[in-house]
């Protein structure tokens, strides 16, 4: 990315709030970009997150959550869907792509729990209200997931006694 848009404060730079080298944090790159050069640079950032086998998310073109209202929702790739009957079979057609999502909404500010296919590989992460409460483990099954996003659902915690998580700490 330096290499094709400068990290320097120009005025033809892209970035809006410092370049990438000022915006690492551990194995996380997050640059905000000048509007009038978003595309530009969306196309460039994509290409090289596909070189490199890394995720490419862009904040502004995420599905938005639903206003919680008290009601439990999943949200997918797909957008909203009704909670299914039967969760391995629903799981395993929404995370079949890489980077394709499940993630099912407490209906309450910040309390969620999600998985994605993370090139080929399952993440599950919940969230239950401040960012020092926010877990995530790698390579789960889909059998597990099925169970953790589940019980989320009917307001069970069971499946994290299961688990070893590490907290995420990027937000703290």
């Amino acid at each position: 990315m330096a290499a094709r848009f400068p990290d320097d404060e120009s005025e033809d730079t892209p970035w809006a709030a410092g370049g990438p080298s000022s915006n690492c944090s551990g194995p996380i790159l997050y640059v905000a970009i000048s509007y009038s050069r978003a595309n530009e640079v969306e196309v460039v950032a994509k290409r090289l997150a596909q070189e490199h086998d890394l995720v490419f998310f862009d904040p502004q073109k995420a599905p938005r959550a639903p206003v919680n209202r008290g009601e439990v929702t999943i949200t997918t790739s797909q957008g909203t869907v009704a909670l299914p009957d039967r969760w391995v079979s629903f799981l395993s057609h929404e995370l079949h792509n890489f980077d394709d999502y499940a993630i099912v909404d407490s209906g309450r500010d910040r309390v969620f729990a999600q998985a994605r296919n993370d090139n080929g590989a399952l993440t599950l992460e919940y969230r239950n209200g401040s960012p020092q409460q926010h877990y995530q483990v790698k390579g789960v099954d889909l059998g597990d997931v099925a169970e953790a996003l589940s019980q989320w659902a009917e307001n069970r915690r069971h499946f994290i006694s299961k688990h070893t998580w590490e907290r995420l700490s990027l937000w703290d």
